[in-house]
């Protein structure tokens, strides 16, 4: 019996450590409002597929992952904000392939949209 549950930890254990060591390599988008009005839709198209983050709240943040095999191309980013004004902004560029890249576009104050990488 502790064999047993000795094997079915370790498997436990190796199944909780892929999934997190998988999360780690595949690339994402933050999206972070610190803007005192609601995003309503945000949006970024990729250049074969869309990340569709859905409406954000002031202070609050979302982050989504997106596959590795890619087209190479720009973050095209479209977003809505409460009162129907709409922001776009080309944000970066994108190539197949990239391991444990971090993009983050955050909503300013002064509602303008600023892009960084890492």
């Amino acid at each position: 019996m502790k064999t047993i549950l000795i094997i079915l930890f370790t498997l436990i254990g190796t199944a909780i450590a892929g999934y997190f060591g998988y999360l780690y390599l595949l690339p994402n988008v933050t999206v972070i409002n610190n803007s005192n009005v609601p995003i309503t839709s945000f949006v970024i198209q990729l250049p074969g597929s869309r990340l569709d983050f859905g409406g954000i709240e002031p202070g609050a943040h979302n982050t989504i992952y997106y596959k590795l095999n890619q087209t190479d191309g720009s973050y095209q980013i479209s977003t809505t904000l409460e009162g129907e004004k709409v922001l776009e902004k080309n944000c970066g560029y994108i190539t197949n392939n990239e391991l444990h890249k971090r993009v983050t576009v955050t909503l300013t104050q002064s509602q303008t949209l600023i892009c960084a990488s890492a």
